[in-house]
């Protein structure tokens, strides 16, 4: 709020006549009343706990706007970045983004979410300013899923068009049964493809100084790793996600160690589906069984 200047001159005893510092004192006593409730209400304004609160609405962690019905009486304007923190579990489960909207006095609060970590729904919310997040070419975490004797895994949590690029993290990704392939496939259209894929991908290892390859023209799957056998770990680039006039063109690398041996092996690839719809998933499988563990992290890289 705004604080109301005290009159000039001030009491001087220096420079004044009696009068005139009798007169003075009496303006400077008059004015200092409304002064001193100004001066309070400012100073409450900025006090941290104008800045922090609660809320009991349930709502999934996730980009986008989120509505809240929050604590009432705070100093949440509009612009402001803030956390919304899952107050079990604050380190684990939270979001971020900026106030579009906060009514005082209902508690209504409107935030663009631009960061999140963790996954589900929440009904307990510890609210807090933050700092900025998410800025111009940052990476956001989507979604993880860990698997556990997983048949297969899907991604499928924001591909749309707020992100220039998604980037995949595969790690520690074991198979129940060694010597398996990590294959994924497209959901293209609203529908997961199981055939019409195009891959190439080169597997040196340790064990020769030539490059062993593996490719398909029609494939029922992209073929990622080959013979996995005691752990791998890749990374899986795609964009232009949205377009749905073109052929999605998917690109990883990675090294996995086989059980045997044991011996390490570098894997380079590419691969790509003959449908053209928009794509909304990605869901890796084995080439045969499950996958016995491992995560997978899907991450957004923001526009420029």
């Amino acid at each position: 709020m705004a604080i109301d200047p005290l009159s000039t001159p001030l009491p001087n005893t220096s420079n004044m006549t009696e009068a005139q510092f009798n007169a003075a004192m009496n303006t400077f006593f008059s004015e200092l009343a409304n002064f001193g409730t100004q001066i309070n209400a400012a100073i409450e304004a900025m006090n941290l706990n104008a800045v922090t609160g609660t809320s009991a609405s349930s709502v999934a962690i996730g980009t986008g706007s989120k509505s809240f019905t929050a604590s009432t009486g705070k100093s949440w304007v509009g612009g402001m970045f803030i956390a919304l923190a899952d107050t079990a579990a604050p380190s684990t489960n939270a979001m971020y983004g900026i106030v579009t909207s906060y009514n005082s006095s209902t508690g209504a609060l409107v935030v663009n979410v631009t960061y999140v970590i963790g996954s589900g729904t929440k009904s307990s919310w510890t609210i807090s300013q933050s700092s900025p997040t998410n800025i111009s070419g940052s990476m956001v975490l989507l979604s993880s899923v860990t698997a556990s004797a997983s048949a297969t895994v899907d991604l499928e949590a924001t591909f749309d068009s707020t992100y220039d690029e998604y980037m995949i993290l595969g790690t520690a990704i074991v198979p129940a049964s060694a010597g398996q392939n990590l294959n994924c496939r497209m959901k293209l259209g609203g529908t997961y493809q199981t055939t019409g894929y195009r891959y190439h991908n080169s597997m040196p290892t340790d064990g020769s100084a030539l490059y062993g390859a593996s490719n398909s023209a029609a494939a029922a799957a992209i073929s990622i790793g080959e013979g996995v056998g005691a752990s791998l770990d890749f990374t899986m680039h795609i964009r232009n996600v949205t377009n749905a006039t073109i052929r999605k063109l998917l690109h990883f690398h990675g090294a996995y160690m086989v059980s045997t041996g044991p011996s390490l092996a570098l894997i380079s690839g590419a691969g790509t589906n003959d449908n053209t719809g928009a794509l909304t998933g990605i869901r890796f499988m084995m080439s045969s069984g499950n996958i016995a563990s491992g995560t997978f992290r899907l991450y957004g890289i923001r526009k420029q």
